[in-house]
Formats: structure tokens, sequence, C-alpha cells
């Protein structure tokens, strides 16, 4: 009984599952342990983790009964009555603590007032802040191809459109782009609607749709598309525009809407180069 139990757990599609995915687990923790990424908590400073508030009498712990004492040293002036300064000391030193600036399990800390600034302070509004940077060139070469087939003269690929790019960034190192799409009528006359996939070793999967409509009046033919899409690390997005082209000549317009990506933070662009060959 208990062999046929066994036997069915074995051939189970959940627990087949379950043992792919915990051998996943385990291989990536292997080859790629996060310590090795600093994502763990790193060290902390001796007068942080042994701070003790001022005016503290009890010289044992109760629930430890580790020995704590400390001398007052001055008292700082002030219109609430000032800030003493003492000197504590605690007995209850752990195996791998670092001793402070005044001694093993001594400390002397006034705290701190700690001022978080995302991009530029506020109070440098108006001023004028420049800013040197050396870093490394974002270069990017590639190449692209995009198939078209025929078979007795037929197009195989009509509303069909694969595209694949092979590019080497600076930074990123090798990188491939594949996008399919695919374009049929819209529902109204001159429209087009547009799905498309990308996927890219380097900005993620994300998946498009599109409706545009093209008008003629006298000899400009104007355009207006909207655009909507989701990327796996940028999120959700979306954009409306418009063109006019008369007498071979382009002009037109856009806005973007994103949904995903974090909040603008005030920052210096390096130099981009991109060299892109298609065929």
């Amino acid at each position: 009984m208990d062999t046929n139990v066994l036997a069915r757990l074995r051939k189970s599609p959940l627990m087949k599952g379950l043992a792919i995915t915990a051998a996943v687990s385990f291989l990536h923790q292997a080859l790629a342990p996060s310590v090795a990424y600093a994502i763990t908590d790193g060290p902390t400073q001796p007068e942080v983790s042994s701070f003790a508030q001022v005016g503290n009498n009890n010289m044992v712990d109760l629930f430890t009964g580790d020995f704590s004492y400390q001398i007052p040293l001055l008292n700082l002036p002030g219109p609430d009555g000032g800030y003493p300064f003492n000197l504590h000391y605690n007995s209850g030193i752990g195996t791998e603590q670092e001793a402070s600036w005044v001694g093993l399990g001594w400390n002397l800390s006034a705290g701190a007032i700690n001022r978080d600034v995302r991009g530029l302070p506020d109070d440098f509004s108006g001023e004028v802040v420049k800013q040197t940077i050396d870093m490394k060139p974002n270069n990017t070469v590639g190449v692209g191809f995009s198939p078209d087939a025929e078979i007795f003269g037929g197009d195989l690929d009509k509303g069909l459109d694969l595209s694949l790019s092979l590019y080497y960034n600076t930074y990123g190192g090798f990188g491939y782009t594949f996008l399919p799409s695919y374009s049929l009528g819209g529902p109204i006359d001159n429209s087009t609607l547009n799905f498309g996939i990308k996927l890219d070793n380097q900005e993620g999967i994300g998946v498009n749709a599109s409706l545009s409509l093209t008008k003629k009046e006298n000899k400009a033919k104007n355009t207006f598309y909207t655009k909507t899409g989701f990327n796996s690390k940028k999120g959700l997005n979306a954009s409306l525009g418009g063109k006019q082209k008369l007498k071979g000549v382009s002009t037109g317009g856009s806005t973007y809407f994103s949904f995903g990506e974090k909040t603008h933070t005030p920052t210096a662009s390096p130099q981009i180069h991109t060299v892109h060959e298609s065929g």
C-alpha cells in the first residue's frame, strides 16, 4: 500500500514541479549566493549599537544581569536646561563587538542629526552647480535582420513583421532583441492595429499594442496614434502623438506616460553613442 502511494506521488505533476523548483533554488544559491551581491547587512558602528539614554541610573540590568555605569562629563547649556554628556559603560560585550573610540564597552555619543538628500538640496534653488564626471563611454554597436519570404510569388509574412538585432554595449555586454509584430486593419477607415512582443536580454520582456489613423488632406498626410505597453522592468506605459508630412518634411509631437518608473531625480547625463546597422 505504501509503495503504491509513493509511486503515485513520484508521478504526480505537482510533486515534479516542487522538485524542479527546489532544484533551481538550490543551484541558484550554490552558483550565485546572495552574500556575493552584498544583500546582507553590513557592520554597524559601535557607538550606535551600544548607545544608552542619558540619566539611566540602573547599574544592573534586571533581565541579563549586565553591569552598567555612567560617568558625567559636562553639561551643554541650552534654552531647555542643556544637554548632559555622560561616559557610559556596559559589561555585556559580544564575541564580535568592536571597540568604540573611547574603549571596548564604553560609549560617548550625543547622537546626530542626519539629512537625506534626493538629487540636489532644496536650499540650492537658483544656485549654479557644476559637476565633473569621469566615466567609461556608453557605446552601442549592433546589426539587425528583417527576413522576408515568398512562395510562388506570394508573401508569407503579410501583416507579420519579424526583426532580430544583435548588439554590443560597453556596459551591458552582448545582447539581442527579437521583435515580432502583427498589423491588421483597424475598426475605422484608414486605421491600423499593431500588436508586438519585444524580447531583450538586457531591457526585459515587453508587450505593446497601438492604433494609428492616417488621413490625407490636399498634399498633406496626417497621422495620429495611441500606444500602450508593458515592460517587465519599466512597468506600464502609454503614449499619444501625431505627425504631419508635407512635401517631404515631417513635423509632429508626442506625449509619454509611465506608471511604473521611479520618480525623477536630478542627475547629470553622460554622453551616449549608438551605431546600428540593419538589413
